[in-house]
């Protein structure tokens, strides 16, 4: 597997806004960048388009999460999010 780059943000917990990969690891989303626009770039590196990135991610098995004001907020489909 092609190793990601780091702008992609694996294991920065210092962003407001991340996503979590089913085997329970945070990419902090950069400042400038938004999830959809995230989901996009990640997606394209991994040869898959579609016009609704956030929902090919939520497919996977990924949680959208959002710090708004130290209080966190998630998004997901399909999968339930357990203790991990």
């Amino acid at each position: 597997m092609k190793k990601l780059p780091s702008e992609f943000g694996l294991g920065n917990l210092n962003a407001r806004r991340f996503w979590i990969d089913p085997s329970g690891n945070f990419y902090g989303v950069p400042h400038g960048w938004n999830h959809p626009m995230w989901a996009d770039k990640y997606l394209t590196l991994k040869g898959i388009h579609s016009n609704y990135p956030e929902g090919e991610l939520y497919k996977l098995g990924w949680v959208r999460v959002i710090d708004m004001l130290q209080k966190l907020s998630y998004e997901h489909r399909h999968v339930p999010l357990n203790s991990k």
